[in-house]
């Protein structure tokens, strides 16, 4: 009868939604196994970039120490050589015609004049060094901007799969929910820790480059 076949069949139409809740369930486990992963990876982005911020801070710290002390270094070799120059005019000054006296300070000037040149060549290559770690440095920071960028591209596709699966179980969309928002958490997190690493990069990097160029301007 009728009723007899309604009977029979409901077993197979319960076993029917079992089995499709049961595959539903397997691949958001696995969605979700996947998704940790990648909330996992990037929480480590940040820890990345706040680590690469220091390194950034600690490599530019110690390249400005250098360059103080490079134009320390100038400045005292200009007041020295300022000094020696006043003193061999006034010898000059007090003397008509030149006596034997004169020219161990004539020749003391001359050499002290090659040694500040040397020197100052050598702060000039110094200068050169700096400016050149400075661009590597540089390079290397927008080489693993790049890689986070990716990184975060493919986890935000992950987490769109995974809630395009939560939705489609019934009852689960608070954790679809609480997905979303975990995600656009990190996110703002992620873009407030690019904003403020470009700003203290740029700021710091023209900063630098000025000084540089000012050093050398002053050698």
């Amino acid at each position: 009868s009728s009723e007899s076949d309604d009977y029979h069949s409901a077993p197979h139409i319960q076993q029917y939604h079992s089995q499709a809740n049961e595959d539903r369930l397997y691949r958001l486990t696995s969605n979700l196994q996947d998704t940790t992963r990648n909330l996992k990876d990037l929480d480590r982005m940040l820890d990345d970039y706040t680590s690469l911020g220091q390194s950034k801070k600690s490599a530019i710290d110690r390249i400005r120490g250098d360059l103080d002390r490079t134009q320390d270094d100038i400045r005292y070799e200009h007041h020295r050589g300022h000094i020696i120059d006043r003193d061999y005019e006034s010898d000059s000054e007090n003397y008509s015609s030149p006596s034997k006296s004169q020219h161990p300070r004539h020749r003391s000037a001359v050499r002290f004049a090659d040694d500040m040149n040397r020197e100052l060549h050598g702060i000039h290559q110094s200068v050169r060094d700096i400016s050149s770690e400075q661009m590597k440095l540089e390079e290397s920071f927008n080489k693993e901007m790049d890689r986070r960028e990716r990184l975060e591209s493919d986890t935000r596709r992950s987490l769109q799969d995974l809630n395009s699966t939560l939705k489609g179980v019934s009852g689960l969309d608070p954790l679809s929910a609480r997905v979303e928002k975990r995600l656009q958490a990190i996110q703002s997190e992620i873009r407030a820790e690019r904003q403020v690493l470009d700003r203290d990069r740029n700021g710091d990097f023209n900063t630098l480059s000025s000084e540089l160029r000012n050093a050398i301007h002053s050698a």
